[in-house]
């Protein structure tokens, strides 16, 4: 026995064992081993006692599952260990790198795997998906254009929401539907973010379903913390590392609970770095705002289009046109962060004569900190004039 892999002598033990093959049985089906080996196939125990139909596929599973056993064959004629594998995913040769499929996935045979189309089926569920939520977030626009069409943001708005309707349209016609919702959502996004750092609280430049773009942005960057998360789990992490993941969505929770607490009727949504009282002494690089929109938004970004471009250079689904447009929502909210962390004071920015004299021409005269207040005094009072703006309402 000493001459025949342990994985074998095993199996062969256990089969006997069970009483669901004779010993001299199981000793011929030894020798059929050995003799393709010498052959130069290779094969295992298992699959000689199933093919000679003196073990059913239950049993076979059976036995594998008691000592851990699902043995791929690679080319090159190393076995290889897949037991705690998918049935139907990839592993790797450690002899020579090479990819082999993990048997199990065909019911009626424990060797075989069947081929199955995921590209196929993955679209179809993201086509679902997509036009779902491209169907939802275009009925935002429409409304918001609708409403905002007497003021001075509703040709913009008209204009922008056609553009991106119809870059929607051609990334649904190119199989894109994600890609799709996507451009909208960026859409929203940047209509919004303009609407806020040029407008005061309480004017209504940009409203959808009565809702001001000042009382929908906190709730829009939640909603990019929480998508982003399930985008890159699904897309770049859907293997692992789980570790990575995990200290994504634990920096996540962060920022989301502070600004799903900003969503709240009773709070002011006009606070996007810290509230007036209990982080007001926390630093800078450590406020709720800070880490969503100047941290993870644009890594995520960057991930998700980087990935991307990957994705469509081998010529696979799921490339540029699903992640560009979440991808660019992400950088808009990120800049908007830039610029109102600048206008208020809250970030280190002073001496970028460009980025201080651009913040100033657009966003100085509605969220500007009062003269001569530090910077430290604008983090913890948060703008005053927008409070007393949205307290008017």
């Amino acid at each position: 026995m000493g001459r025949h892999h342990p994985a074998d002598v095993a199996f062969g033990k256990a089969a006997f064992a069970k009483g669901w093959v004779e010993r001299e049985a199981a000793r011929d089906a030894m020798r059929t081993v050995k003799v393709l080996r010498e052959n130069g196939e290779t094969t295992t125990l298992s699959r000689v006692l199933f093919e000679q139909d003196l073990l059913t596929a239950r049993q076979v599973r059976s036995l594998q599952t008691k000592l851990g056993q699902r043995e791929a064959l690679c080319e090159c004629g190393s076995r290889i260990e897949t037991h705690g594998k998918k049935p139907g995913s990839k592993a790797r040769c450690p002899d020579c790198k090479a990819r082999v499929d993990v048997p199990g996935s065909d019911l009626d045979d424990p060797f075989r795997t069947i081929e199955v189309d995921r590209s196929t089926q993955q679209s179809g569920g993201q086509l679902a998906v997509g036009l779902v939520t491209s169907l939802a977030l275009a009925g935002v626009l429409g409304a918001a254009a609708r409403e905002s069409y007497g003021g001075h943001m509703g040709f913009g708005a008209a204009v922008t929401s056609g553009v991106a309707g119809a870059l929607a349209l051609l990334c649904v016609a190119r199989g894109a539907a994600l890609g799709a919702a996507g451009v909208l959502l960026a859409a929203i996004s940047g209509l919004s973010v303009a609407a806020v750092l040029g407008n005061p609280a309480g004017a209504p430049a940009y409203t959808a379903f009565g809702v001001s773009a000042h009382m929908a942005m906190p709730g829009l960057i939640a909603l990019h913390l929480v998508v982003a998360c399930v985008v890159l789990r699904q897309s770049l992490f859907a293997k692992g590392p789980d570790g990575v993941m995990a200290w994504t969505v634990l920096v996540s929770l962060y920022p989301l609970a502070f600004f799903g607490y900003r969503c709240l009727p009773s709070t002011d949504p006009s606070h996007y770095f810290t509230g007036p009282s209990v982080l007001a002494k926390v630093p800078w690089m450590a406020q709720p705002g800070s880490v969503a929109l100047l941290y993870l938004f644009p890594l995520m970004a960057l991930m998700l289009g980087g990935a991307g471009l990957i994705r469509s250079l081998r010529g696979r689904k799921g490339g540029i046109l699903t992640h560009a447009g979440f991808a660019a929502s992400l950088l808009i909210l990120s800049g908007f962060g830039l610029a109102l962390g600048t206008s208020t004071g809250q970030l280190p920015t002073q001496g970028n004569v460009q980025l201080d004299r651009l913040v100033a021409e657009r966003v100085g005269p509605h969220w500007g900190p009062p003269p001569g207040a530090p910077a430290s005094v604008a983090a913890a009072i948060q703008v005053p004039r927008i409070d007393e703006d949205v307290a008017s309402r």
